[in-house]
């Protein structure tokens, strides 16, 4: 079976080095749970395997090819969350969502994931009138979006997703997640430990990064 695979990535910045020769393979099924200290490049490392940031050297394959000679057609397989909250502040907690959906060519009813996340009743409501975690939520409502999709994108890359939202929300993206990978989905997931971790141990795969202090 064929999957993600990540072969002596090295990364660079400037002149100093953050982390050098990594490699895994994972598999449909499983997930990786990312960890590591503060600064140690988690966030670059999950950045070069969404296609988002050019490694110092190495390579990330999908079914044994090189993303880097289809990078579009990566970004299509993979949905990307960062650690940062990707959301227009003057637009309601409906309209963010449904302009991620058009930006993608999805067409379904979103009302579904509002109510995963607990916010069908802050719908209407402008973000810049959320918590951070509610904020966080709506992110991570993309997901209750991709679980609903005939086609869905086999590859999920989330940086810290549980950072600041309540246990409810934390066992709702766990399920998510669970359900991806049951539907033959891979995930990679930086993550500081806690409940996200422990719903998910039977699924994964885990690799710290250790910063390079040479």
């Amino acid at each position: 079976m064929e999957g993600l695979k990540v072969k002596n990535i090295n990364c660079m910045r400037g002149n100093n080095t953050v982390f050098s020769g990594l490699s895994f393979n994972i598999l449909p099924g499983r997930v990786l749970l990312l960890s590591g200290e503060n600064g140690s490049g988690k966030s670059s490392f999950l950045r070069i395997v969404a296609g988002l940031l050019t490694p110092s050297s190495g390579v990330v394959l999908w079914k044994d090819r090189d993303i880097s000679l289809d990078i579009d057609a990566h970004h299509r397989r993979s949905i990307f969350i960062g650690h940062a909250n990707p959301l227009k502040s003057i637009m309601t907690v409906r309209e963010n969502l449904e302009f991620w959906t058009k930006l993608n060519n999805i067409k379904i009813d979103i009302n579904i994931s509002l109510k995963k996340f607990d916010l069908n009743k802050q719908a209407d409501l402008p973000t810049r009138y959320l918590s951070a975690g509610q904020c966080r939520r709506l992110v991570l409502a993309r997901l209750a979006i991709n679980n609903q999709l005939v086609q869905r994108p086999p590859i999920w890359i989330l940086d810290e997703p549980a950072a600041g939202v309540d246990p409810s929300a934390t066992k709702t993206l766990a399920d998510l997640v669970i359900e991806h990978l049951n539907n033959y989905g891979l995930a990679i997931i930086a993550s500081h430990g806690g409940n996200l971790d422990d719903a998910l141990a039977v699924y994964a795969d885990r690799l710290e990064i250790v910063r390079d202090l040479s």
